[in-house]
């Protein structure tokens, strides 16, 4: 597997060249980084995630974490999360808790664990489960049930006003 120094070697530059070249800085000539692209390319380099989430202590990945992955109503959900995540450079790790709390937990020790950059979680009930995102600073949405104000973010459906307004469509 090619290093970034086989690929600054082939394009005669130096590494932090080709990482400022791969990383599409403007401080480096457009040929400069067009020789190194081509060298990166030629050699089948890809840079090394690991080493790029150390530097920035999160990964460019989220957690999802949805109670029933079989319901249709959450399937929607992690089609527009990764559909979004994708266009803005994220991956999506899905999770599914089966309505458990212990394995919503672990999932969640994990997700902190990873350093993912965020989690999107549709809770099982118990608020206690996200402090630890909220210690670590990760974002966190929750999504069709409510969690505590200070816990995130939230995306919940009014059921009880949609109730009203389908009974009185139909009435």
């Amino acid at each position: 597997m090619a290093t970034i120094s086989d690929v600054a070697a082939r394009a005669g530059v130096s590494t932090a060249t080709v990482s400022r070249a791969l990383n599409g800085k403007s401080t480096v000539d457009p040929t400069l980084a067009a020789r190194v692209q081509a060298a990166a390319a030629e050699l089948g380099y890809h840079p090394n995630g690991l080493a790029r989430n150390l530097r920035r202590q999160e990964t460019a990945v989220l957690a999802l974490i949805i109670s029933d992955v079989e319901n249709p109503f959450f399937t929607a959900i992690a089609r527009g999360v990764e559909d979004l995540a994708q266009r803005s450079g994220y991956s999506v790790v899905l999770c599914n808790s089966d309505e458990n709390e212990d394995k919503e937990r672990r999932y969640i020790e994990v997700a902190l664990q990873e350093r993912v950059a965020g989690v999107v979680l549709s809770p099982t009930g118990r608020s206690t489960n996200v402090e630890g995102l909220r210690r670590q600073g990760t974002p966190l949405v929750a999504v069709d049930r409510p969690l505590p104000a200070a816990a995130g973010d939230q995306v919940l459906v009014d059921t009880r006003h949609a109730a009203a307004e389908a009974t009185r469509h139909l009435l």
